[in-house]
């Protein structure tokens, strides 16, 4: 295999490995059977909590470690893997619909690093999600170490080797390489009810947020956000436990006017992560709704997606006022406060 197969044969197995252990996904890997040929999926698994009125759903995922950017080519390739899947319902030599192990598959590529604008769209239009660990801190410091780990593999070693060794080959660098000593705890979570993110924290971050007896509803801030290449980190507080996630410039586009949805108060969007809980040695599902707030909402409107045509890297943030308004001369530390459980964050 070539070096680049092999990050990506890596990285797909650290992801799923992290996705598992939240308790959200069942992942397997294989053959899938499509309508017109058998396809060779990365990695596949139903959901945990099911939907009523609809088949099971069953992501379809594709892991890349690109150096750079995923283009159009990728996704276009992909929704065409999953488009034959789905329509395979119809199996057998006499023919008869396979309705009790029939799916709703639902398309997804996690990616290392960004995807270009032509990718966003498409992936949009054709309902596969994208998910992005670009500028993620904790994530940086995993695709680092896994392409340390490849380049460090003769080439001639690597072109002989099957993946399954070079799995294993990966755990025992796992075990001593510094850039696995703070794994994180990766969550599905829903924003808006409308796009899937993959919220990343600290070791065990969900297990440490109490949800109450009486409700599944709490509250959240978003603390922070910086640009990045065709996309946007945001930095969140959960109930004190801070995570992160990725999201494409062009898919945030596409929810800003959710955002304008929302009423004046400083809520800007939902955020629902499903989730498994033991409680007394037995297992729970529940849906945690997340009500994130800001305190100035069409501030964040603004900044949500960065102009076109700039490099959002070397941008410099700069204040948008009306016209025609005196400013008052700036205060040595101006701060804003939230009232009850993030009064002391400073924004």
């Amino acid at each position: 295999m070539k070096e680049l197969q092999a990050r990506g044969y890596v990285f797909e197995k650290v992801i799923w490995d992290l996705l598992e252990e939240a308790g959200y996904v069942s992942v397997n890997a294989g053959l899938l059977e499509g309508r017109g040929a058998r396809h060779q999926i990365d990695a596949y698994g139903t959901l945990e909590i099911p939907t009523a009125f609809t088949y099971p759903i069953r992501l379809l995922a594709e892991a890349k470690c690109y150096n750079g950017t995923a283009g159009l080519e990728t996704i276009r390739n992909f929704f065409g893997v999953v488009q034959d899947i789905s329509e395979n319902y119809v199996v057998g030599k006499d023919k008869e619909r396979n309705t009790p192990h029939r799916y709703l598959d639902a398309g997804c590529i996690f990616s290392a690093g960004s995807y270009s604008r032509d990718a966003q769209n498409y992936a949009w239009a054709h309902n596969i999600f994208l998910v992005s660990f670009s500028g993620i801190e904790k994530m940086t410091h995993i695709v680092t170490g896994i392409k340390q780990f490849v380049s460090g593999i003769d080439s001639d070693v690597l072109k002989s080797l099957e993946t399954k060794d070079l799995v294993e080959k990966f755990r025992c660098f796992q075990t001593t390489a510094e850039y696995f000593n703070d794994t994180p705890t990766l969550v599905v979570g829903i924003v808006d009810n409308a796009y899937p993110v993959i919220l990343v924290g600290d070791k065990g971050w969900i297990d440490e947020i109490r949800i109450p007896s009486d409700t599944d509803q709490i509250s959240g801030v978003k603390i922070s956000r910086s640009a990045q290449n065709g996309a946007t980190v945001f930095n969140l507080d959960l109930n004190g436990q801070r995570v992160c996630f990725n999201l494409p410039n062009g898919i945030a586009q596409k929810l800003i006017e959710r955002i304008d949805r929302t009423s004046d108060s400083d809520k800007i969007f939902e955020l629902d992560i499903p989730l498994k809980r033991a409680i007394h040695e037995a297992t729970v599902r529940r849906i945690m709704k997340i009500d994130i707030s800001l305190p100035d909402k069409s501030d964040y409107c603004r900044t949500i997606s960065p102009p076109e045509e700039k490099d959002v890297s070397k941008m410099v943030p700069e204040v948008h006022r009306p016209e025609n308004v005196l400013i008052p001369p700036p205060k040595e530390k101006e701060v804003r406060k939230r009232s009850g459980r993030f009064q002391n964050l400073e924004f």
